[in-house]
């Protein structure tokens, strides 16, 4: 049933006919170069390409006893796995109405018997080379998707994906989301009291493990400005849990570290705010940001600017938001810059 060259590494060629003259011509031409399966109708077919070792490219005969090689083609196609495997047919059909079938059952190409050995190693070569390409796009664009996302919110990268399917429409979408501003106490005072390679070291830590618990409470980074970083959530709970969470697990945890590797202790300061504001492409013709603008982020980054350190704040706004009040207690009133009023932010109690 099949012919194992020596080279391990050779392609899986399947060939599919119930005549076993025809199996013994295409074997002869093939396996000095490929690895050589056989099946004798569609059945079988069906299963050794749906098996742990599928073939790379399939040559398939157009008229069996079970299933019709159209047919055969049909439900590869229609399946996850199945459906990237080049399949050519190879049949004595050679009708221009039959060949125009095969393609729209999802052949790659249509070679007619009596065979041409040249011809069948040269489309078998052209639509493996075709295979390996497509693999290799596939692989880089994984690659691609995975490193930008190390760049850009999950947001944004979604917004880009749909601008390339409708690159005319400019985003800009008004919404209420809650604002998350972190950054270290006396960031400059610390940068200049350390090497640059170390300053880089433990501002990644800081923020590596900052932002882990921000996405574990479902929020999305917007952007990292130095040593701040600019989040959004959702749902406010969310925020003050992720702020809980980063005063009185993390930074300790951290700071304990830190001090293993010889690097002072850190302190941050958080100011969450909600409201209403836009989402939208910001930016020139040739370089944009998918951001967020709006007095509801003037005012968070406002309210992180005052917080004690080691501490957290959070707007009225977001206070009202929340199931459990009783848990905060009134800090102070802050005035903000254009604002008639001021504004009321509490702390835990």
């Amino acid at each position: 049933m099949a012919t194992t060259p020596k080279n391990p590494d050779r392609k899986i060629i399947l060939i599919v006919d119930d005549v076993q003259d025809n199996i013994e011509i295409l074997g002869r031409i093939l396996s000095p170069e490929y690895k050589i399966r056989v099946a004798l109708n569609g059945t079988e077919a069906l299963q050794v390409a749906e098996s742990s070792l599928p073939p790379d490219l399939i040559l398939l005969d157009v008229m069996m006893p079970d299933i019709s090689g159209f047919d055969v083609c049909r439900k590869l196609k229609a399946q996850p796995n199945t459906r990237r495997i080049p399949v050519i047919f190879v049949t004595a059909k050679s009708e221009e109405y039959d060949e125009v079938q095969g393609f729209d059952a999802g052949g790659v190409d249509y070679i007619t018997k009596p065979i041409s050995p040249m011809v069948v190693l040269a489309r078998v070569k052209t639509h493996l080379k075709l295979l390996s390409t497509l693999q290799e796009l596939e692989t880089q664009k994984e690659r691609f998707e995975k490193l930008i996302k190390l760049y850009v919110s999950e947001s944004t990268y979604d917004l880009v994906k749909e601008a390339v399917v409708n690159p005319e429409k400019i985003f800009a979408v008004a919404k209420e989301l809650t604002i998350f501003f972190i950054d270290i106490v006396g960031f400059t005072t610390l940068s200049e009291s350390l090497g640059p390679e170390k300053m880089v070291q433990m501002l990644n830590l800081f923020l590596e493990v900052a932002s882990q618990v921000i996405k574990q409470h479902f929020g999305d980074i917007d952007k990292f400005i130095g040593d701040c970083i600019m989040a959004t959530f959702l749902n406010p709970l969310d925020a003050v849990d992720a702020a809980k969470k980063i005063t009185e697990i993390t930074m300790p945890d951290l700071n304990k570290e830190l001090e293993k590797m010889g690097f002072p202790g850190i302190k941050v300061r958080i100011g969450i705010n909600t409201g209403r504001l836009i989402h939208g492409d910001i930016g020139a013709s040739f370089r944009k940001d998918k951001t967020v603008i709006g007095d509801v982020v003037n005012t968070a980054s406002r309210v992180e600017s005052v917080t004690p350190p080691g501490c957290f704040l959070i707007s009225e706004n977001v206070l009202s938001r929340l199931p459990d009040t009783q848990e905060f207690e009134f800090y102070q009133e802050i005035l903000l810059k254009g604002k008639s009023f001021p504004t009321k932010v509490f702390k835990l109690k």
